[in-house]
């Protein structure tokens, strides 16, 4: 005998059969997965709040040539990365602006009974609170109006155990817990509409503040071509987002300024000191060349360095030269719009103060320029080009100071050398001249350049506008970007799809039960004696289904078994045992072994039943029949066969109960009294069939199989389980058991064109082969099918009717 097959215990190979009946006993399973996955999509649409995003676009600009070349110095303010802007725009101490401008320390909601939403600007009332306790920080205040009595209601949770609350008059400070508070009423009818929800607001301390409302702040560099960065933020409240994405733009572009001018304020106030301190040494410095001019009755200027050398006339006709040019470009000045900037400088050469007046005039110059480049996008109404003017104002004033400032110089120095040119030349000490002008020259010269830096600051703090630009604001976005319908529709469609495959393959590799002759003829050498197809009448209890017909299915699948057990069992006796077993209750051995008598009897055989399950009979429920005497009694010596027959509605076909349940079923099984039951019935009877327990629940089977010359293994389709074939090879590998065959029943009858037949059908046993399963034609299954056919079936059967109405 060959080893049979090892059964696995998991589905090792794909079987469309087997994937349907899973799928068809987990319908609901699948129907109940459906239905959940649509609500709880429904309900997370309606119940999710909104999130809106919204982005802004800065692009960093850090090329400051144009203010490099209006004071002609470098790296006045300096410059940064954008790694480093990122980390300001994200620092705190940057973002407590955005803080305090929108007075995001208190935000409004309204918090309804799923649902809780941010009131931003929309609340119908405001509070103002002055010296917040900590009780009263980072909690839900909230706050209800009764336009009846004027009075608003506050209660908010301090602990646990401890909810206070009070009622104060609006409009009006009111101390509470050791704060001051102030409560607007901005729309009492809000307040008598709101039926489902209560207002509240939630006063935050400043770190809860900024960790609450920036918490979805994203800054990234959007292109590093382009010098570009996004601000991105995210907000159950859609205008909140813009305004916040707006408002740190804005702040950063003035953040910008206000630091590289707090810079070049610093350096101002630097140089200024520096000016009081060189100024009180040049001082002291002309008083001492006084007091030598005085000791020695010098007059007229000392200080030129060319006064040996030049004439006093040419120093006076040089210096009445330069007030007439600088008159010319002080009357330029005055002209406005008109003004001659090239002009100016051409007439200007020459003059003391040409390096700094300079300065001032090339930086009107670029201010005019720049000027006249944004005149080519905006209107002269704009913001920056009436920046730039009033620059340009500033510029022309501070260059008007310093031309009179040197006119008046020039002056004196005029009248200095005509008071010379009338003295008479001394005698005096040239050294030691020389010395003090020497350090008087040194004051003189740093004090000029001091006063020509304090210039170019001046002129660059004036005239700073940031290069850095926003190049696309945020906009109220009117799309959320969650919860998408479709994508949430999507989703559950996935994890809905993913959960029935998940359950369908478990189910489906955990399915271990029996559904065709296959999977008994894969796993063990017994032959298979008969397919029994699915009756309704074996619903009931146990009744008989076998009928005197020769178009009945049911009937039919009996007489072939019958057949099957003669070929398995040839012998020139008619005289045989039938022993009927399965694994456990349910699988229809007692139906079985009831219509296998009925079967026989119909062949003119006289067949007696016995009801060998003594713990459980059920032989005699199938016939409405008493159970006070039987089996039990029988082998006890009680009663005797004859007493306790019972007769069926088949002339030929009789049963012997079990009879009451005895203490010792097993013995009594193995008895030697049951061997002379046998051998006495024989006498009587052709065949003897034996309904014995569930062998693998007890072992009482195994001795009426031994005794058997036909055991039978009942297995039930989609219903035993696949490791039961385990006993049938135990079974079957016994020398003490002969003419083992299995049946397998309640199989599902497919239909076809050319009539019924058994899903899987082929089978065979020892040499022979049949494979019949009434798919011949001129056979019908009468029963009536318990479920209701489909229309496409419905017309498949009129079809069929329609081409074999005649039947054979």
């Amino acid at each position: 005998m060959a080893k049979a097959k090892k059964i696995p215990a998991f589905n090792d190979s794909f079987d469309l059969s087997k994937l349907w009946i899973v799928v068809k006993k987990n319908i609901w399973i699948y129907l109940l997965i459906i239905a959940v996955s649509i609500v709880s999509a429904k309900l997370y649409i309606r119940y999710t709040i909104p999130t809106y995003e919204t982005y802004s676009i800065i692009q960093i600009n850090n090329n400051e040539e144009r203010d490099k070349q209006i004071v002609n110095f470098t790296d006045a303010y300096g410059s940064a990365s954008m790694t480093n802007l990122i980390e300001l725009i994200r620092s705190s101490e940057f973002l407590k602006r955005t803080l305090q401008q929108l007075n995001l320390y208190t935000n409004y909601f309204a918090e309804g009974r799923f649902v809780t939403s941010e009131l931003y600007k929309r609340s119908p009332f405001f509070v103002e609170i002055e010296n917040p306790q900590a009780h009263f920080l980072n909690k839900k205040i909230y706050v209800n109006y009764s336009a009846e009595s004027d009075l608003v209601s506050i209660h908010y949770e301090i602990s646990p155990d401890n909810i206070y609350s009070v009622e104060i008059r609006r409009n009006e400070w009111t101390e509470i817990n050791g704060c001051r508070i102030y409560v607007n009423i901005i729309s009492p009818d809000s307040f008598s509409s709101q039926q489902t929800a209560e207002y509240y607001f939630i006063n935050y301390d400043e770190n809860s503040a900024f960790a609450t409302q920036f918490n979805s702040l994203n800054v990234s560099i959007l292109s590093y071509e382009a010098n570009t960065i996004q601000v991105k933020y995210t907000s159950c409240n859609a205008q909140k987002a813009s305004e916040i994405v707006n408002t740190i733009c804005e702040n950063f572009l003035a953040y910008n300024v206000e630091k590289k001018q707090e810079r070049a304020e610093k350096i101002l106030q630097f140089i200024n000191e520096q000016l009081e301190i060189v100024y009180a040494q040049l001082t002291d410095s002309e008083q001492k060349l006084e007091e030598f001019k005085k000791e020695n009755k010098i007059t007229g200027n000392i200080l030129g360095s060319n006064t040996s050398t030049q004439s006093t006339t040419q120093e006076i006709e040089k210096y009445q030269s330069q007030i007439k040019t600088l008159n010319r470009v002080n009357r330029q000045i005055e002209i406005g719009e008109d003004f001659d900037i090239m002009g100016a400088i051409s007439t200007l050469s020459g003059t003391s103060s040409e390096s700094m007046i300079l300065n001032f005039l090339n930086g009107i110059q670029q201010l005019q320029k720049q000027k006249e480049q944004l005149l080519m996008t905006l209107t002269p109404d704009n913001h920056k080009i009436k920046v730039i003017d009033s620059q340009i104002e500033e510029q022309k004033k501070h260059l008007a100071d310093i031309i009179d400032i040197t006119n008046k110089k020039l002056q004196n120095d005029i009248k200095t050398l005509e008071r010379l040119s009338q003295s008479k030349s001394n005698d005096f000490n040239e050294t030691e001249l020389t010395k003090l002008k020497r350090i008087h020259d040194v004051h003189q010269n740093f004090y000029n350049q001091l006063v020509e830096k304090r210039a170019e600051y001046l002129i660059s703090k004036a005239g700073y506008v940031t290069n850095n630009l926003i190049l696309q604001k945020s906009s109220v976005p009117e799309t959320p970007i969650a919860p998408i319908a479709s994508y949430v529709i999507m989703v559950c469609v996935i994890c809905c799809a993913l959960l029935i495959i998940i359950i369908t393959t478990l189910c489906y590799l955990f399915f271990n039960q029996i559904t065709t002759i296959n999977d008994i003829t894969q796993y063990t050498d017994a032959p298979i004696s008969g397919v029994i197809p699915i009756s309704n009448s074996s619903d009931k209890i146990h009744r008989f289904v076998v009928e005197n017909k020769a178009d009945s299915v049911i009937t039919e699948a009996f007489r072939t078994l019958r057949s099957n057990l003669e070929f398995l069992h040839p012998s020139k006796s008619d005289k045989k045992i039938i022993a009927v077993t399965s694994t456990i209750s349910g699988e229809g051995k007692t139906f079985i072994a009831i219509n296998l008598g009925g079967v026989f009897a119909l062949n003119g055989k006289k067949v007696i039943l016995l009801d060998l399950d003594l713990r459980k009979p059920k032989v005699h429920l199938s016939f409405n029949a008493h159970n006070k005497s039987g089996m039990s009694t029988i082998l006890i010596g009680k009663d005797s066969y004859k007493d306790c027959l019972i007769k069926t509605d088949f002339e030929t076909f009789d049963i012997i109960p079990s009879g009451p349940t005895p203490p010792n079923p097993a013995e009594l099984a193995n008895s030697k009294a049951f061997d002379e039951l046998l051998e006495e019935l024989k006498q009587e009877y052709d065949i003897i069939i034996i309904d014995t327990p569930p062998i693998g629940i007890v072992s009482d089977a195994i001795f009426s199989f031994q005794r058997a010359d036909l055991p039978i293994y009942v297995s039930r389709a989609n219903y035993s389980k696949r490791m039961f074939i385990n006993n049938i090879n135990y079974l079957y590998g016994q020398d003490s058991i002969k003419n083992l065959s299995v049946i397998l029943n309640s199989v599902s009858i497919v239909s076809s064109k050319y009539g019924y037949g058994y899903s899987g059908y082929g089978y065979g046993y020892s040499g022979y082969g049949y494979g019949y399963g009434f798919g011949y034609g001129y056979y019908s299954y009468d029963q009536k099918s318990p479920k209701k056919k489909s229309f496409l079936g419905k017309f498949k059967k009129q079809h069929k009717t329609h081409n074999h109405g005649n039947k054979i």
